[in-house]
């Protein structure tokens, strides 16, 4: 499938517009059986956010697609074997499911929260980063 229209910047090209519908197309199309929303692929989303595919639509009109997701993978498109560079062996890429890098995305946002309240209240001693003492 022809993915020019995603480096195109004008959103009103008629190029544009088709290659939005066809997108939005080939996600429902891939869509598991249970499921009734999508990532939303726009720039401001960035494939973190379910949506109809109404709204993604709409989103991808007013915002933009992400250029670099040119492998649509959170829509069902499966990755293409590839040689790994020793001979004629192919190999299949790992893929993280879209949960699991939320998860990581999650314990990263975390481990900053934590970095950054440690930072303003870490404790020497009986005594306070600032020399202010601990009130028993």
């Amino acid at each position: 499938m022809d993915r020019s229209w995603m480096d195109i910047r004008n959103r009103r090209h008629p190029l544009y517009i088709e290659g939005v519908k066809e997108f939005i197309k080939f996600a429902i199309d891939h869509m598991p059986p249970s499921e009734t929303l999508i990532w939303c692929p726009c720039i401001r989303c960035n494939n973190f956010n379910k949506m109809t595919p109404d709204e993604a639509e709409e989103h991808m009109y007013a915002w933009g697609v992400v250029v670099a997701y040119n492998r649509w993978v959170y829509h069902g498109e499966e990755f293409d074997q590839e040689n790994n560079g020793h001979g004629n062996t192919n190999i299949e890429e790992e893929s993280i499911t879209v949960d699991a890098m939320q998860e990581i995305l999650d314990d990263v946002r975390a481990e900053q929260f934590t970095n950054d309240w440690t930072d303003c209240s870490t404790i020497d001693g009986d005594h306070l980063e600032h020399g202010d003492t601990i009130l028993e």
